[in-house]
């Protein structure tokens, strides 16, 4: 089991901070190819890179480094990216930004970065671990707690537990009528929230040619989360349900209609860097 030792790093009790995972922002229209999207007034910290290195600092307090687990599918693998970007300016994420090289080996498999940021002079670990549907999720967070004591504690777990791929299993159906695979998971989660800030992110929606491809449709996601938001409510924990992931997507602004576009993950790591940082920054 984890150590108890580190106190519980975030204040559960502020209301302002957690409330950016339910909304602080909106697009100007509700026209379907707007990508502009304004933070509300006073509510979201637009954080500099020196900043950024700032919060991860003082996020590390005693440790050797401020440690970060992301756990889910591409699209949770490019806030890995986004993160890595806003905290030392490379750009690796080929699917939010065409004039990056595709690079596709090890994609799919478990890594881990340990950055090196200045001038805050303190270390970063990113590890993200590739998860297909919401049972490889379980199996994942399951192993992650039991055998990868050596990093510690995380500060953050970000769950983005996708259903890929469907020809082999139809998860929201089954969802719809047996939940025990997700309340399993949210067990282990709830646990784990007395220390860490554990948020799990929704499905966003996909165009018609994804739906086409993947033989998913948006109704089927639009359940899945409402089947996911049900359980949460029905075991009141720490866990985040990031309700305002969906309000920074736009199918116009995906590059392929299915990942994140950079307007989309540019506020959605500013969002995570204010709850991170939110009480530092009063």
């Amino acid at each position: 089991m984890w150590s108890r030792a580190r106190i519980y790093s975030l204040k559960v009790d502020d209301v302002r901070r957690f409330s950016l995972f339910e909304t602080c922002g909106h697009f100007s229209s509700h026209n379907q190819t707007d990508t502009k999207w304004t933070t509300d007034e006073g509510k979201l910290k637009l954080h500099s890179r020196n900043e950024s290195a700032l919060c991860m600092r003082r996020l590390r307090a005693q440790r050797p480094f401020t440690n970060i687990v992301l756990v889910g599918d591409s699209r949770t693998r490019q806030l890995r990216d986004g993160l890595i970007y806003q905290l030392t300016g490379t750009d690796r994420d080929w699917l939010a930004n065409r004039s990056i090289q595709p690079s596709r080996n090890h994609r799919h498999e478990r890594q881990v970065q340990l950055l090196s940021l200045f001038p805050e002079a303190t270390a970063v670990r990113l590890e993200y671990i590739y998860t297909f549907n919401t049972h490889q999720a379980v199996y994942n967070v399951k192993k992650y707690l039991k055998t990868d004591k050596s990093a510690g504690t995380p500060d953050l777990l970000l769950i983005g537990g996708s259903d890929w791929p469907v020809e082999s299993f139809r998860p929201f159906k089954k969802m719809a009528q047996d939940s025990k695979i997700l309340t399993e998971l949210l067990a282990i989660l709830s646990d784990l929230a007395e220390q860490t800030l554990v948020v799990w992110t929704p499905q966003t929606p996909l165009s018609q040619a994804q739906v086409a491809r993947s033989k998913i449709t948006n109704e089927e996601l639009t359940a899945h989360n409402a089947v996911v938001r049900s359980a949460l409510a029905s075991r009141p924990s720490r866990i985040h349900y990031w309700e305002s992931y969906l309000s920074t997507f736009r199918l116009s602004e995906s590059l392929d209609g299915l990942h994140l576009g950079p307007v989309a993950k540019y506020f959605d790591v500013q969002i995570l860097l204010n709850v991170l940082c939110g009480a530092q920054n009063k």
